[in-house]
């Protein structure tokens, strides 16, 4: 299904009589909305990662929405089932590794997960300590 933004964004662009193509990683699935003054023999068609860009001959991402991701989108989704499987681990004391390992990757999703993880991972300690410092205190 065709959003209202995606909708309003191709009647303006006609109105204005642009004619966008897009380039698109076969790799990572981002993308790039080529200008009214670009084409694409201005480009390298060697994406960052590795992959490479092909140009779109649709005026819309309609056809590649679900194939392909904007970076955002890409950064995003790209530690969720580590995420998943960290708060997985909570039951069986694995999200102390899950915490560090996800704080060790550069993604800001990712480290606020680990994070999280660590915390949980720890309140259980702190519990028992205080506990063996009340039970110390009121013998």
């Amino acid at each position: 299904m065709v959003s209202n933004e995606e909708i309003s964004h191709q009647l303006r662009n006609k109105r204005e009589g642009k004619d966008l193509k897009y380039l698109v990683c076969d790799s990572c699935q981002g993308y790039y909305e080529l200008k009214s003054n670009e084409s694409i023999e201005d480009f390298d068609l060697l994406c960052e990662c590795g992959g490479s860009l092909i140009q779109s001959n649709e005026n819309s991402l309609y056809g590649f929405k679900e194939n392909y991701l904007s970076e955002e989108e890409y950064e995003y989704n790209r530690y969720r089932s580590e995420i998943f499987l960290g708060y997985g681990s909570i039951f069986v004391g694995g999200a102390v590794i899950m915490g560090f390992y996800l704080l060790s990757r550069h993604n800001k999703r990712a480290n606020f997960h680990g994070k999280i993880l660590l915390l949980i991972a720890l309140i259980p300690f702190l519990m028992f300590i205080l506990f063996m410092l009340a039970n110390r205190t009121f013998r």
